[in-house]
């Protein structure tokens, strides 16, 4: 099917018709050297070729419509991560693999257009043998992906373990297509006996002590014995005992106290007895590090009325031994000592009044009763608080003042809204938005939880209370504060680093994973303590083996960024180098990339959790052994159904060679007329 259209009216057609009519009356209306027959058949063809010619004046385009069956979309998703390549069934889920793909493929063709991924910690990209395994933010990106096609179902195959992400089923919320499942690997009980879990502060400070909290676990070892010894980098045994595993299901956990007596990045290793009836020993040791400093920041919190955040942000903040954390009333203010940062929830003008004068660095977060004067004032924000209702937020991507765990936007999506403000806060200066307001589905680029600078002074700006309501969903999701916490973290550390007098600060985390991109970032200020990014920043990191890795900072809006990809496992010294008109600056420190081994922790296959997508989603789960019954299903899938499309295409006429020739004709039957008759 198809018409032609026109960019200028077809009322043009009249007088393109008459200048032709008129131009081929002139040629040949009065001529005498043809009979009145062949005047008008040539002047015809004249006619139609000068009008055909003046269309092309009109800007025709050629549009034609085709009707397609659109057959409906089938994402195949498959687990490569490490613990599916561990299993004992690995050989055979790999062979699946291949031949779904190369025996079934022909005819799932038949019913659907079929997208093969692989995944692990990610969807795509370094997924195989992956040390991590993330269903949920899969599923999620799958689904992303082909938001708005239609999509008839999605296959999973996996052994179900996930070490980093929300638990899967909440990915199945929004899906309205079946997800079909199959299990892999072994769900019986192995004998192993593993480090579950090392919990520890990244941070301590010169002459405390620090707590380690260590959990192990162990199967199908009852009646055997094992030792348990916590070594410093340098081998020296610092606590342990031998133990006795006195049932099937083994669990121990302890804690103690290590001194922080020098200054520093220090190492430690909790190794586990080899036992030769486990299936594994990959898992028998845990590595971590502890950076010790000589000196703590002081944190005050104040609020103008009694509210659960307060109690939120401290137990958060109280967890870090490099804060030391202070609730008081605004009267109080005076008393403090030094203190780096003032977090105040939801203050009146008094409270901004008291902090005049003060130079730390202030996070407010904006409650119905906050000052609008106050924060016209202390931080030059334009404010109207306006109404009050419940706002969802989501993980700028290119915030780059500090770093976040990969998993924040998803575990952001599980949290219950904040009760915000929906008006604009207007800022004097740059500002840089960490989170923004999300409306539904709807991104919108309004800013939620900010930051600026205000003649050297860190500010942070939250619209909206409730971030108690986070931490709780926190540990209902993944039975851990951890996420709330390093968010509440790296805020609070990024705001009380307001050493200003330093012109030069270069950022890494003390401790990596091996599964990790090393990351860092740097901050460069002139003789009038502004950041400027102009110069180059160099880096490089030198491994125990005296290896050199060279890297340079990209530079961001007003500082730097280092994304240095994964490094091998070991420690670390980094030296930074710029130069700032005639100084050279230099920074050095230290960091750890530790082996990563979660994916060897466990490896029972949870199928509960594949049969809990399959059953949320209305679709059906499979063991390997059952896969061919899943070919069967698929094609019986009466939720997978076609779509009839159209397909529109717009070409303009003058790319149209059979016009062209169609003119040519014309012209050329007219002249061979002509010369028929013996006249050219």
């Amino acid at each position: 099917m198809f018409q032609v259209v026109f960019e200028y009216s077809l009322w043009w057609l009249l007088p393109i018709s008459l200048v032709a009519l008129l131009l081929s009356a002139l040629l040949y209306y009065k001529s005498k050297q043809w009979t009145k027959a062949q005047k008008l058949g040539l002047g015809a063809f004249r006619f139609v070729s000068l009008v055909l010619l003046g269309v092309l004046l009109l800007s025709p385009l050629l549009q034609t419509t085709e009707f397609l069956e659109e057959k409906p979309l089938l994402v195949w998703l498959e687990d490569h991560s490490q613990s599916v390549s561990l299993s004992a069934d690995s050989n055979l889920v790999n062979e699946f693999y291949v031949e779904a793909k190369e025996t079934w493929q022909k005819q799932l063709s038949e019913k659907y257009r079929v997208e093969y991924l692989k995944f692990g910690a990610t969807l795509d990209k370094d997924s195989v043998n992956s040390l991590e395994t993330n269903i949920y933010k899969s599923i999620k990106t799958s689904t992303e992906r082909y938001y708005n096609q239609n999509v008839g179902g999605l296959v999973l195959i996996s052994d179900g373990i996930y070490n980093r992400g929300s638990h899967p089923s909440y990915a199945a919320k929004e899906i309205n297509f079946p997800i079909f499942t199959v299990g892999t690997g072994d769900t019986s009980q192995h004998s192993d006996l593993w480090v579950d879990a090392v919990q520890t502060n990244k941070v301590s400070y010169l002459n405390n002590q620090f707590p380690v909290e260590i959990s192990i676990k162990a199967s199908e070892l009852r009646g055997k014995q094992f030792e348990w010894r916590l070594e410093d980098e340098k081998g020296k045994r610092l606590f342990g005992e031998e133990l006795a595993i006195n049932n099937r299901a083994f669990f121990y956990k302890t804690t103690v106290y290590i001194n922080a007596d020098s200054v520093g990045l220090h190492g430690y290793k909790l190794q586990l007895s080899e036992l030769k009836e486990e299936v594994q020993h990959g898992n028998n040791s845990k590595e971590f590090s502890v950076e010790v400093r000589n000196n703590r920041k002081k944190v005050v919190l104040a609020a103008s009325r009694v509210h659960p955040d307060i109690g939120a942000l401290k137990r958060a903040l109280s967890k870090f031994d490099e804060f030391e954390v202070a609730v008081l009333n605004p009267s109080e203010f005076n008393n403090a000592g030094e203190v780096f940062l003032y977090i105040l929830h939801n203050p009146t003008t008094e409270m901004f009044s008291q902090l005049q004068n003060s130079k730390a660095a202030i996070w407010t977060l904006v409650g119905e009763n906050t000052s609008q004067t106050g924060l016209g004032q202390s931080m030059e924000v334009d404010l109207k608080i306006g109404v009050f209702e419940e706002m969802e937020t989501y993980l700028k991507n290119d915030f780059s003042l500090f770093t976040l765990s990969p998993d924040t936007d998803d575990w952001l999506a599980e949290m219950p809204p904040l009760l915000g403000s929906f008006n604009d806060a207007n800022s004097a200066g740059k500002t840089y938005a960490l989170l923004n307001k999300k409306i539904g589905k709807l991104r919108t680029q309004k800013p939620m939880w900010l930051f600026k600078e205000k003649e050297g002074r860190k500010m942070a700006l939250t619209l909206g209370t409730g971030l108690w309501t986070w931490r709780m969903e926190d540990y209902r999701i993944n039975k851990n504060f951890n996420q709330f916490d390093e968010l509440i973290f790296k805020t609070v550390q990024y705001l009380s680093n307001t050493v200003n007098e330093q012109r030069f600060i270069v950022n890494f985390e003390s401790e990596y994973e091996q599964s990790q991109r090393v990351s860092g970032r740097c901050e460069l200020r002139n003789a009038s303590g502004e950041l400027i990014n102009e110069p180059e920043v160099l880096v490089s990191f030198y491994d125990e083996e005296g290896k050199v890795y060279d890297f340079s900072f990209s530079k961001t809006e007003e500082a730097y960024f280092l994304n240095a990809g994964r490094l091998a496992k070991g420690r670390y010294r980094y030296l930074a180098k710029t130069t700032l008109g005639d100084e050279n600056l230099s920074l050095q420190g230290y960091f750890e990339v530790n082996e990563n081994t979660l994916e060897q922790q466990n490896l029972v296959a949870q199928h509960g959790v594949l049969q809990s997508l399959s059953d949320q989603s209305s679709g059906a789960f499979f063991s390997l052994a059952q896969s061919q019954n899943m070919l069967e299903v698929l094609m019986q899938n009466t939720t997978a159904k076609s779509l009839q499309v159209s397909e529109t295409k717009t070409r303009d006429l003058v790319d149209k060679r059979w016009f062209f020739v169609l003119v040519l004709v014309l012209l050329s039957v007219e002249w061979a007329a002509r010369k028929y008759w013996g006249n050219y």
